[in-house]
């Protein structure tokens, strides 16, 4: 009987310890983040600069493979990047970080990554398709007092209360190159420079009526990257 309590205990000890242990071994996995790296948005901007046809974006692998309960460092974790299913020349050991620039033949592209442990055999892979969005541009009046007024863009109408107003042209998710600014009221050109992304209108008071207004901005760099805004004003 003595014996196979030994035995019993020695048996239940070393049972217990089986799932524990394999639970250590295989805790792996990776998750990819990623941000536009030359996406312009304005200061102070709550969201993410998103991804648009002519940035570049990088992608950074954040792996957790552990190993009898230790995190393995990138150090020696080998990573294997691809996209749309091609392996990356910069993948290799620690290379948790790769910059990709947007392609016109495939413009949401699916990136995958596979870590592998070079000490212990173990891996996690993950893939992602990259969302792309379009750049565009709004407008925005710019209260004298209060600066820009962001939290109201001005979609399809705008009525002029004052006798002048001035209004601002934000771009969203353009890279951030110089770029060129074209106003036209009814079809008229007002002004194109690299540095007028404002306007000024003012209100005759004996008229009354409205007007067609429209901002066309380009980059200097990249003439392909270009957005149109429209907007009826009323007096």
């Amino acid at each position: 009987m003595k014996y196979f309590f030994y035995i019993f205990v020695f048996s239940f000890i070393f049972a217990s310890n089986i799932p524990y242990i394999y639970a250590q071994e295989t805790n792996s996995s990776v998750n990819i983040v990623w941000y536009a790296n030359d996406s312009y948005v304005p200061n102070f901007y709550k969201g993410k600069a998103l991804r648009s046809e002519y940035t570049s974006t990088t992608l950074t692998a954040i792996p957790q493979i552990n190993y009898q309960g230790t995190l393995i460092q990138n150090s020696e974790l080998n990573f294997t990047w691809k996209v749309n299913g091609k392996t990356l020349q910069n993948s290799g050991l620690g290379k948790n970080q790769i910059t990709i620039k947007n392609s016109l033949t495939s413009n949401s592209p699916e990136v995958s990554i596979v870590v592998t442990s070079t000490r212990t055999g173990l891996s996690a892979q993950s893939s992602l398709q990259l969302p792309e969005y379009e750049s565009r541009v709004l407008l925005y009046e710019n209260d004298p007092l209060l600066g820009i007024l962001y939290n109201k863009a001005l979609l399809s109408t705008f009525s002029v209360q004052n006798k002048e107003v001035t209004l601002k042209a934000i771009p969203y998710y353009f890279t951030k190159d110089a770029l060129g600014y074209t106003w036209k009221i009814n079809g008229n050109t007002f002004s194109s420079t690299a540095l007028e992304d404002g306007i000024t209108l003012r209100k005759d008071d004996a008229s009354s009526g409205s007007s067609q207004l429209s901002i066309f901005v380009k980059s200097l760099k990249n003439i392909l990257q270009k957005e149109t805004s429209n907007l009826t004003i009323t007096f």
